[in-house]
């Protein structure tokens, strides 16, 4: 029920021209769930939406296949290639197919394995800070439509302004100290369910929060194939 509250609160920011940063715990079933819910909320009212994901930007999002970013080892599973997160991206891509106006944007840095050589023509996005990087691939597709609502969804410390502190309780597939697995998530701290946003920045640098309930932990996208 929380992810249709959150819905339902953050349906009025479905409009032309609109930039909504989810800042989120990597890991779980509901961020990414909400953020397929909301492009199709915006898809069946005809807004344009173009979604950028933390995912490396030479990652072919549309392909039939996943990349290697999705195959990494046990010890690189951050949760940013969860099954969840492969699940949204084809939710996307199907919208897309049908006709729907949904553009999906892999924003991240490129996926280099460890011990691997950089080919030359992503070194300099290697070398630049991965915010930046972030940024500029996003600032190279939201002019596809003039009139798009932008969703970004990334980790909360990519998101400094934005509906998106993180409110939950439950469990979240990260990489922790004692290596990759579901990892315990705060709780709320009492803030209702659903979402809230103001449009002065608050003190934490964001507009406001969500609270998606008890989060349930994605388990990597290799080991669910």
């Amino acid at each position: 029920m929380s992810l249709e509250l959150c819905l339902e609160d953050l349906s009025p920011l479905i409009r032309p021209e609109q930039l909504v940063l989810i800042g989120e715990v990597h890991g779980t079933v509901e961020f990414p769930s909400l953020v397929g819910m909301l492009t199709e909320r915006a898809a069946e009212g005809g807004q344009p939406i173009i979604v950028g994901l933390e995912v490396p930007m030479n990652d072919d999002l549309l392909g039939p296949v996943r990349g290697p970013f999705w195959q990494r080892r046990a010890d690189y599973q951050d949760g940013r290639s969860s099954t969840a997160m492969a699940e949204l991206i084809n939710h996307l891509g199907s919208l897309a197919r049908s006709g729907a106006e949904v553009d999906v944007v892999a924003m991240d840095g490129p996926w280099v394995a460890p011990g691997s050589p950089v080919p030359l023509e992503l070194l300099e996005h290697v070398e630049r800070p991965r915010d930046e990087t972030m940024a500029l691939n996003m600032l190279s597709r939201v002019g596809r439509w003039r009139n798009a609502l932008v969703v970004v969804l990334a980790g909360s410390e990519h998101t400094v302004v934005g509906p998106g502190r993180v409110s939950t309780g439950g469990e979240a597939w990260t990489l922790g100290a004692n290596g990759p697995g579901a990892t315990a998530v705060a709780a709320a701290d009492g803030l209702p369910e659903g979402a809230s946003w103001a449009d002065d920045v608050g003190a934490d640098g964001r507009n406001g929060y969500l609270n998606i309930g008890v989060a349930h932990a994605s388990p990597p996208f290799s080991s669910s194939d």
